[in-house]
């Protein structure tokens, strides 16, 4: 990150470094989005940990801020936590029950051909997963 960030490379980026379950930063941002890695929360850390995690987002974005979600889809009855992916549903149900509205969903980053088999780092299937994108929203009151 700190060669990304040398030089003024990215002037409107600042590093931000915090425990996930409390990010320190109380509805300052418009927008958070997560990146082929909710999966690690619920699976590694558990849905408690998951929920607080979210919760950590909501805390730091401002009422009618935007969360996007994209990760690798799962199906039921795979191992899915050793694959890193996560079913659609359960990430919905977890963002939900973190108190956002899910406003849109989008298949932009869908593959048929990846049949959820796989684990995202197998070089048949690596970068060209099936994964959804969430766009949720804080609400304003």
């Amino acid at each position: 990150m700190d060669e990304r960030l040398a030089n003024d490379r990215l002037p409107n980026v600042v590093l931000h470094i915090a425990e996930y379950e409390d990010l320190g930063l109380e509805e300052e941002l418009d927008l958070a989005f997560l990146g082929n890695l909710f999966h690690d929360f619920h699976y590694r850390d558990g849905r408690d940990n998951a929920l607080r995690f979210l919760a950590s987002i909501r805390r730091a974005l401002k009422p009618g801020g935007v969360l996007g979600v994209m990760d690798h889809v799962g199906v039921a009855g795979r191992d899915n936590a050793s694959l890193h992916r996560i079913e659609p549903d359960l990430a919905r149900e977890l963002i939900r029950e973190a108190g956002f509205v899910i406003e849109a969903e989008s298949d932009l980053f869908a593959n048929p051909q990846d049949d959820h088999s796989l684990m995202v780092y197998d070089e048949a299937i690596y970068r060209r997963t099936d994964r959804f994108l969430f766009r949720a929203v804080k609400p304003e009151s």
